[in-house]
């Protein structure tokens, strides 16, 4: 699935537990279940996401890079 920067995905499945662990800017962990924007798209090296979770006060709860390999998204 081709995404656009600005897309408000759903992460639905984590595929490596590992690099969702790996602490970025935030309070906690990405879960599933949780609805994120994507703030910028890399294709270089290879496609990366950096997706950003937000709370309901707006305050960042995570913010990381991964690649299609280590997560599964969907469109809101």
């Amino acid at each position: 699935m081709k995404f656009a920067q600005y897309d408000e995905v759903k992460l639905i499945k984590i595929i490596n537990q590992k690099v969702m662990t790996k602490k970025g800017w935030g309070y906690r962990d990405p879960e599933v279940g949780d609805i994120a924007t994507i703030i910028e798209i890399y294709s270089n090296p290879e496609v990366a996401y950096h997706l950003e979770c937000n709370d309901e006060n707006g305050a960042t709860a995570w913010d990381l890079m991964v690649i299609p390999d280590d997560i599964e998204l969907k469109t809101t």
